[in-house]
């Protein structure tokens, strides 16, 4: 297949430093196209399937891409108009062509020459191809002179804080980290590895961590429906390995906890004995020590009776699960290692390091939770403060330095620049993320784009408090604002599943399983019962400063749709303080806050809910 789409890729003009870009979600044509355009010494700009079309547009400009490919033809009606002369469609009959539509000049792309579908007209061309034309494909593989520090890929980056940049990632750098993760997972430690692909291949972590890292091993990669089929997908995969985001694991964690609780008494002194005995045989090999033959006979017969079913909500066969993208839980994670058996190897890095920077490791003795592990082979880091090292244990921005490294961001000569730092005499990437290093276990602390000060001079790190927030099970998502005021804010969005079944349970006057979020959110009782849950989700986790003094209750989640999601599902914190900016603006105007004005959030007309009413919170 490979050699088929070299063909009709070459056919197409496509050559060294041509950018072929990519509007799909995860496809074997994905897979296929990206292969054959590395080999013929292109460079592959993906995008998300859910991208916005004003981001495709600029992405498609900014990158000067000469063909795109995409996943339907929906998208293909979306982006038509780029072209001055729509494509041809090998549908018709040969010589007929679709009429050529009006457009205003400056809405096409001068670069952009054609657009194909993965479902219409890619399998055309390449049904045109002879067995001989793909072994001449092949044969011709030589003539694109490919370099180690020739750019591969084109990733733009989420935009969580602003514009996207297109952060170059060289061959080098990809075959740096997928030799990093040989090194964490060996060949030979899962000879018949076998991965469910959800998370988009569009982004560096699917891409280069699970697409590229599983191919390189000769190794199999099952394709998930979609995000709302993977519970069903799981269990007919059954992998072994799971590319994960923490937000997946939650989910399943708080899924699992529901159908407990609902449970007889002694079902639930059943689960609960099996996970504690389980946790306990986890700590004993953390520890190198041998068990008791008494509790290895408890949990052999607990595993039988209740753990093996609790591993059947994943398939029943994970054994690792490497997990980026954000923080873990540590209860999320403990009951995943001890009940289920999965080695969470939670992992860092930024697309700018293709991606991955350290990662935890499979041996339980050498894994820290709450760590994000150890640096992976080439990779070397530092904690910085004030353009030094700091001592170990001590928080600092992280610094990075190896073959992993971007080569700079696309015609952003300032930005690169900016991004770098010079210490021992070396180039080292900024990350902007802070953290600590202890006996070469990295641990993330927050980030300085994140790290505010309140009105009265005092530091509050927004994901600190935010994760924190996010263990009570009432609460799904969560935003805190609070710059140059003298108090935070937070932008809650319930578990209203959980939240509705608490209230039907308690018979809240006026309320009933049917009642609407608005009637929820706005009750008294609720009100005061988040305010519970806010203040145990922060007990002895933080200072009183730092928590929430007041937060309104969002009806909507975030989401890619609406444009407060990134699609690896990180928040766009910009856009949600944006949208329910006049309602943060009336919180601080009512308490009367003097200083406001200089600080207001920016206002949108486009807010999902006017919130007035949730004042009273």
């Amino acid at each position: 297949m490979v050699g088929k789409a070299k063909f009709v890729l070459r056919e197409a003009g496509i050559g060294p430093g041509d950018k072929v870009a990519a509007l799909s979600g995860n496809r074997v044509e994905w897979a296929v196209g990206c292969m054959a355009s590395l080999s013929l010494g292109a460079t592959w700009v993906p995008m998300y399937e859910q991208q916005r079309l004003t981001e495709c547009e600029y992405i498609l400009r900014d990158s000067g891409a000469k063909l795109l490919l995409v996943g339907s033809e929906e998208a293909y009606d979306k982006t038509r108009h780029f072209l001055t002369r729509p494509s041809r469609n090998p549908a018709f009959a040969q010589g007929d062509a679709l009429p050529v539509i009006n457009m205003q000049e400056s809405e096409t792309i001068s670069s952009l020459k054609d657009i194909w579908t993965f479902d219409v007209v890619v399998p055309a061309r390449m049904a045109r191809v002879t067995g001989v034309m793909a072994a001449e494909a092949d044969a011709c593989f030589a003539s694109a002179v490919v370099r180690p520090d020739d750019v591969a890929v084109l990733i733009y980056t989420s935009g969580t804080t602003g514009t996207p940049k297109g952060v170059e990632l060289t061959h080098r750098n990809l075959c740096t980290n997928i030799e990093g993760m040989w090194e964490v997972v060996r060949p030979e430690d899962m000879p018949n590895a076998l991965s469910l692909a959800f998370l988009p291949w569009a982004h560096s972590i699917g891409m280069n961590c699970e697409l590229f890292n599983m191919m390189s091993r000769g190794a199999r990669v099952a394709l998930a429906q979609d995000m709302t089929t993977i519970a069903s997908d799981i269990k007919e995969v059954r992998p072994n390995i799971l590319f994960a985001v923490p937000t997946l694991y939650k989910k399943v964690y708080d899924r699992i906890q529901d159908k407990i609780t609902s449970q007889g008494r002694w079902s639930r002194w059943l689960v609960d004995k099996a996970v504690a005995v389980a946790e306990k045989r986890l700590e004993i090999l953390r520890e190198g020590k041998r068990m008791s033959l008494g509790l290895q006979v408890q949990y052999e017969v607990l595993d039988h009776i209740v753990l093996s079913k609790l591993r059947d909500t994943l398939g029943g066969c994970v054994r690792i699960s490497p997990v980026g993208g954000s923080k873990m839980s540590l209860p999320v994670t403990r009951f995943f290692e001890a009940a289920l058996g999965i080695a969470i190897l939670e992992g860092y890095g930024l697309s700018e390091t293709s991606p991955l920077l350290s990662i935890s490791r499979p041996d339980i003795q050498i894994r820290r939770l709450g760590s994000v592990g150890q640096a992976v082979k080439g990779a070397e880091l530092a904690v910085v403060r004030d353009g030094l090292r700091v001592p170990e244990g001590e928080e600092g921005e992280i610094w990075a330095s190896g073959p992993m490294v971007f080569r700079g961001y696309l015609k952003k000569k300032e930005e690169t620049a900016a991004a770098f730092g010079e210490m021992d005499g070396k180039k080292w990437f900024r990350t902007g993320d802070l953290g600590t290093l202890e006996q070469g276990f990295l641990t993330i602390t927050g980030r300085l784009k994140e790290l505010y000060k309140l009105e009265n001079g005092k530091y509050v790190c927004a994901p600190v408090v935010e994760k924190a927030l996010l263990e009570s099970a009432y609460i799904f998502q969560v935003v805190l604002y609070g710059a140059d005021l003298p108090f935070n804010t937070a932008l809650i969005v319930p578990n209203w599943e959980k939240l509705t079944a608490w209230c039907v349970s308690k018979k809240l006057p006026g309320l009933s399983a049917s009642s609407s979020k608005r009637e929820i959110r706005t009750h008294p009782e609720v009100q005061a019962f988040m305010r519970e849950n806010i203040v145990l989700a922060c007990k002895d986790k933080m200072k009183k400063y730092e928590m929430p003094q007041k937060w309104l209750l969002l009806e909507e989640p975030f989401t890619v749709k609406n444009d407060m999601l990134t699609p690896k599902m990180s928040i766009k914190r910009h856009a949600v303080i944006k949208a329910y900016g006049s309602a943060l603006n009336a919180i601080y105007d009512q308490a009367n806050v003097a200083s406001y004005p200089k600080s207001r959030a920016k206002e949108t007309t486009d807010t999902q809910q006017p919130y007035e009413d949730a004042l009273a919170a």
